[in-house]
């Protein structure tokens, strides 16, 4: 006795092939997508204009201006041998004090440089040792790195040309005993990326430049595949687009997954975890509205290929009386 299945072979073939077919058609959709995703996220990392944006929002954050204030304070007054011209101006020695006044000091210097980092000018300057670091950037995650402002703690922001206008609201606070000291000569550097960081991003860019090559050529290799098992438009169409949906959602989850741990390793140098938490979430928003795109896309050419699976774009049959007529 014969099973339905083995008295018609050829259509049992042709059910496993255009299965096949769907999975090959939903596998290129998914890799388009994270195709697209790579791309975006790899242009995000290496763009100098992305580079300067999430830096502009960096020194926006009070926490950030606040760490930049506190550092730049620390080195003036370390340049300037601060605690020796106390304990030279003080009639006698009396412990601890110079300390504390040097601390005091430093206090005010902090405060005289917040509200100048507060200006226009100063993020003027930001964004300038920003865009400078770009290059040095590239080296490092190419590992072709100068080490200008690239150490072995990590990268570095030089803003010693903001110094002047540091100069300005010290005067304008009354700490004139500063004057004497040429503050242009001093070498203000910034730690903006710790080394561990620094190794993220690298790490990052390696894996994008691999991605951006290998996810389009398995994409067009699957949907190729799939066109020569079951030339089905609307299946193809349907089924890449369900495979583009998938594959936006899964790198929503991913990257929700693995913020924590990326804050963690940015957590470093200027960046505190609150500062690292807004660069994350600035590229990450932006991938979002990507995929968002993505997505529509999909939804797109899956009602494209229910369209033409009900019909709609097939040609509407001649009446009988335009067949006689003709």
């Amino acid at each position: 006795m014969t099973t339905p299945t083995d008295a018609n072979p050829q259509k049992t073939v042709s059910g496993r092939r255009g299965k096949f077919a769907v999975a090959l058609f939903v596998l290129a959709g998914l890799c388009a997508s994270f195709s697209v995703a790579s791309f975006w996220s790899l242009n995000e990392l290496l763009d100098e204009d992305t580079w300067a944006s999430t830096s502009k929002t960096l020194v926006d954050n009070p926490t950030v201006q606040q760490d930049v204030a506190r550092t730049i304070a620390e080195q003036i007054v370390s340049v300037a041998d601060v605690q020796n011209r106390i304990d030279d101006a003080l009639p006698i020695q009396i412990g601890g004090l110079s300390t504390s006044l040097t601390e005091t000091a430093t206090d005010l210097i902090t405060l005289a440089t917040l509200q100048a980092i507060r200006t226009d000018a100063f993020v003027a300057v930001w964004d300038a040792a920003t865009r400078a670091t770009h290059d040095e950037f590239i080296r490092a995650v190419d590992g072709k790195q100068r080490f200008t402002v690239i150490g072995s703690d990590g990268l570095y922001l030089d803003l010693g040309s903001s110094l002047s206008e540091v100069r300005r609201y010290l005067d304008d606070q009354g700490i004139t005993y500063l004057d004497d000291i040429d503050l242009s000569s001093i070498d203000v550097k910034v730690l903006l990326l710790d080394a561990p960081g620094l190794d993220l991003v690298r790490r990052l860019v390696e894996m994008m430049r691999v991605l951006v090559i290998i996810l389009p050529t398995l994409a067009v290799v699957s949907l190729g595949l799939g066109l020569l098992l079951s030339f089905r438009p609307r299946r193809a169409l349907v089924s890449i687009g369900s495979g583009v949906i998938a594959g936006s959602v899964a790198i929503i989850v991913i990257e929700q997954m693995a913020k924590s741990s990326i804050v963690d390793e940015l957590t470093g140098g200027v960046l505190g975890r609150a500062s690292a938490e807004l660069i994350v979430d600035q590229v990450s928003s932006s991938l979002d509205r990507m995929l968002l795109l993505v997505v529509g896309g999909g939804v797109a050419l899956i009602a494209v290929g229910l369209l033409l699976k009900n019909g709609r774009f097939r040609q509407v049959p001649k009446s009988p009386s335009e067949t006689v007529a003709t």
